[in-house]
């Protein structure tokens, strides 16, 4: 598989910029007073059942390496979805001698109740992501 339409994608990934400079910094706030709450038992993350629940499993992705990310990670993508604000959260989880990217969706229900919605390794689609795994460069379906 790769990108089915280069122009489309590169024109595509100049509007996504423009967008993501503006919302990412809002989404890292979110995570950052999210997490605070969440710290002091006042907000809670959920676990969407159904999708998380099948992909984790598929993908060799713990509840605690959702979390380390979650904690740790920092905000690469905001956007709305399925009617809610939507952040895409990147980090890096230590195995043996290597690091491994992962990208968490959680979408923002209120200010004290987030769904994670999946996990991904974006390696399984490296034409989509530029090589630092942070910016979407392929928007092809």
């Amino acid at each position: 598989m790769g990108c089915r339409d280069r122009e489309s994608c590169r024109q595509r990934h100049e509007n996504w910029l423009k967008l993501q400079e503006k919302y990412t910094p809002i989404g890292a706030e979110e995570l950052e007073v999210f997490l605070e709450k969440m710290q002091k038992k006042q907000a809670f993350l959920h676990l969407d059942e159904d999708h998380f629940g099948k992909r984790s499993l598929e993908r060799a992705v713990s509840v605690k390496d959702v979390l380390t990310v979650v904690e740790n990670g920092w905000v690469i993508e905001r956007r709305k979805r399925r009617g809610y604000t939507s952040l895409l959260i990147m980090g890096y989880l230590k195995h043996s001698s290597s690091y491994r990217p992962l990208h968490v969706v959680c979408d923002i229900v209120t200010d004290t109740q987030w769904w994670v919605i999946t996990v991904y390794d974006p390696r399984s689609k490296p034409w989509k992501w530029d090589e630092n795994y942070e910016q979407r460069v392929c928007f092809c379906s």
